[in-house]
């Protein structure tokens, strides 16, 4: 009785199998199928990535590694592109700063100058670059010569994770004291308009590096 009932399900099992289509697996398709999921996931995080980087704005940090001030009031003269002379008379300063970027690369065309004094009052400062500037120091005239490849806007880029050194030269028009601002703000003018703004202060008075490779006492040669 128990073979009869085996019997049956059995037949009963093939009579299933005999009925149900037979399902065949196209492997290619699978494959196909795999590949549209790599392909649209590479795209989609590539997409992701490149929007990523377009949001991100670069952070600038930095500080002054030096303070060179002239004694009064002097004046700039420089030829404008139309040929004519013109004169910024007030305040001047040459600083040597440290500038580092996060975030991403930084492209910038140009830069702005403001300094801050005690008073928290601010100052908008003229930036130039003159061939050779005079100082006077213990009685004698020196002569800077700032190399042009370390001015700050004669550079266009700084390169993430980087830190860069730069010297640069304004004037603060119609200040005509010995005051010594206490900070500086900088922005740096990038090509698509968005500029980063970062407040640049005086290192400790004991680390102030006097750069003594820039200058030389009039009439005398650097060479040796």
């Amino acid at each position: 009785m128990s073979t009869n009932s085996d019997l049956n399900k059995l037949t009963d099992a093939i009579s299933t199998l005999r009925d149900k289509p037979i399902q065949i697996i196209n492997s290619n398709k699978n494959k196909r199928n795999y590949f549209a999921i790599i392909t649209t996931s590479i795209a989609i995080i590539s997409t992701t990535l490149v929007i990523i980087d377009r949001v991100q704005k670069p952070k600038v940090f930095g500080k002054i590694i030096s303070i060179t001030q002239w004694d009064s009031a002097s004046s700039f003269i420089y030829r404008g592109y139309d040929n004519i002379l013109r004169t910024i008379q007030g305040q001047r300063f040459l600083v040597k700063i440290s500038l580092a970027v996060s975030k991403k690369d930084l492209y910038f065309k140009d830069a702005n100058i403001v300094a801050i004094f005690n008073d928290n009052k601010r100052y908008r400062g003229e930036i130039y670059k003159a061939p050779h500037e005079t100082i006077f120091s213990k009685g004698e005239r020196y002569i800077v010569n700032i190399p042009p490849s370390e001015f700050l806007t004669y550079n266009s880029f700084i390169e993430k994770g980087k830190v860069l050194f730069f010297y640069l030269s304004f004037i603060i028009p119609n200040k005509n004291d010995k005051e010594v601002f206490k900070k500086l703000e900088l922005e740096l003018i990038r090509p698509n308009g968005k500029s980063p703004k970062t407040h640049l202060e005086v290192i400790d008075a004991k680390q102030v590096l006097f750069d003594e490779g820039l200058i030389q006492e009039e009439g005398k040669s650097t060479e040796k």
